[in-house]
């Protein structure tokens, strides 16, 4: 098992669009010309510009898997890329994975 890293308590439900269109009014105006949405990283580090994205139900047919959330969530994944490009490194995992000590 690798080292644990030496990392602050996460945010919860990160809001990363914002960081692409800025912060403050008219937020939402900017997401939507943007073709944004107001999407949330379950965990995130913002100092250190690390996320963590869990996909939750994969094995009972859970929302990440159905068809207009799998959608939603490919928008999302395609928006974390180009958050990447800025610097930002997005990791996603199951639930199962989660549970395991690896």
């Amino acid at each position: 098992m690798p080292p644990p890293l030496d990392l602050p308590q996460p945010e919860r439900e990160y809001c990363f669009a914002r960081d692409i269109v800025g912060h403050g009014p008219g937020i939402r105006k900017r997401l939507r010309d943007a073709g944004l949405r107001d999407w949330r990283f379950d965990f995130a580090w913002p100092e250190q510009k690390a996320a963590v994205e869990i996909e939750g139900g994969i094995w009972v047919r859970g929302a990440h898997v159905r068809g207009e959330h799998f959608e939603s969530d490919a928008r999302k994944y395609n928006a974390a890329q180009a958050a990447a490009a800025l610097g930002r490194e997005v990791l996603p995992f199951t639930d199962i994975e989660l549970e395991k000590e690896e």
